[in-house]
């Protein structure tokens, strides 16, 4: 009688081989992530933690690199050349402290504080970070960084500064000094209360690299720049913006694959805008917009971040204030259909996440001092509550390298 034990030992060679290879290549397999910190609650610089994908768990955080304030974070990839098989992360950084949050209920923001705002160079070495250099933000309170041009460009919008910039990055990884520095005017503003100082919010490349879009949060425009891939310049295009409805305070943008299709949230309308982009023109036309919100929410709900699934075919939008996490799936068009509201049981998610298997869902919980981690349905885009969490003072950024 011929076994199961017989009939593999029995299997040539190569048959076994194509097997076990099959089979470990569908486990899913750790991932390494960085984490951003602010808010001055002890928390010393910026974490890392490995993520295991077959239990959607995470380490605990460990100290990656000491810096002040790191709030947001960009990965470079291993390049050829001179950075053949090396990587660089960089990050924004208010030396001197970071904005208080508004007192409940106030009409205003506080006035922006003075701070001596960075934008750091670090050298990736797994669990271990090496700072390079720093430069000058050239404004207070830099919020969203990107890069470009294959990474050689890294993009800096200056939220309290009112203002963006760019550098370009050397061979060994260290930022240059400024190159590009467009201040915006306070004259320019909304008819919100906290637009009536210039704010800048978000700041990334167009899918075909040719250009920037930078996120007006006081202005309600989507701001276009011709870039020049090589030096890191920006030229405004010709029309220079996408003007968004009054009061929308533009926060966020995720850009679509396809190239086409650019989404941008509105922190204060809680609402999201689908855009057509046109690369020959460099320019966008509203398309559609769907609000963030059930009917039935309370006031003062300020939208956060925006993620495209790993497949492309679901958008999740984050909730302060309301809590909740938006799950929409993507038409043909690029209209966005709702198909959840969920509670994220977090406080003020200021950062979401998918892991790249797809089957996760994390939130880095400001206000709870907490990344929080979700499961989520691949084939409907739906997220299922909490299963686990880590605690990290002043989470506000995952990124999975």
């Amino acid at each position: 009688m011929t076994t199961r034990r017989s009939f593999v030992a029995s299997l040539p060679a190569a048959a076994l081989l194509a097997r076990s290879t099959f089979a470990f290549a569908a486990l899913p397999q750790p991932a390494r992530l960085y984490l951003g910190t602010t808010g001055n609650k002890g928390n010393e610089g910026i974490y890392t933690a490995v993520f295991d994908a077959a239990t959607g768990t995470l380490t605990t955080p460990a100290l990656a690199v000491k810096t002040a304030n790191p709030g947001f974070l960009a990965l470079s990839r291993a390049l050829g050349g001179a950075r053949k098989g090396k990587r660089y992360l960089y990050c924004t950084s208010d030396v001197g402290g970071t904005a208080p949050p508004p007192p409940a209920g106030s009409p205003a923001p506080p006035p922006a504080p003075a701070v001596t705002a960075m934008i750091s160079a670090f050298a990736v070495n797994g669990a271990t970070l090496t700072l390079l250099n720093q430069q000058d933000a050239v404004g207070p309170g830099p919020t969203v960084l990107s890069m470009a041009a294959d990474d050689h460009v890294v993009l800096v919008a200056n939220y309290w500064g009112g203002s963006i910039t760019t550098y370009t990055t050397n061979a060994d990884g260290t930022l240059s000094l400024p190159v590009a520095h467009m201040q915006y005017r306070d004259e320019d503003h909304g008819p919100l209360p906290n637009q009536a100082q210039a704010r800048a919010h978000a700041i990334y490349p167009s899918p075909d690299g040719g250009y920037v879009l930078a996120d007006d949060f006081s202005g309600d425009k989507v701001r276009v720049y011709k870039l020049n891939r090589q030096t890191g310049a920006l030229v405004a295009n010709d029309p220079p913006a996408w003007n968004a409805p009054a009061g929308t305070t533009p926060r966020h943008m995720a850009f679509h694959p396809n190239g086409k299709w650019v989404y941008c949230v509105g922190e204060s309308d809680n609402a999201i805008d689908l855009l057509q982009w046109d690369s020959k023109t460099g320019t966008l036309t509203a398309a559609g917009r769907i609000s963030t919100l059930p009917a039935e929410h309370p006031p003062r709900v300020r939208s956060a971040d925006l993620v495209l699934s790993p497949d492309a075919r679901f958008l999740y939008a984050s909730n302060r204030g309301y809590e909740s996490f938006a799950v929409y799936s993507i038409g043909a068009d690029g209209a966005l259909t709702q198909v959840q509201q969920m509670m994220s049981g977090g406080k003020e998610s200021r950062h979401i996440a998918i892991d790249p298997s797809g089957k996760w869902f994390l939130s880095a919980n400001q206000r709870t001092d907490e990344i929080s981690v979700m499961p989520r349905d691949v084939a409907t885009g739906v997220l299922s509550p909490q299963t686990s969490s880590v605690p990290l003072l002043g989470a506000c950024f995952a990124l999975f390298a």
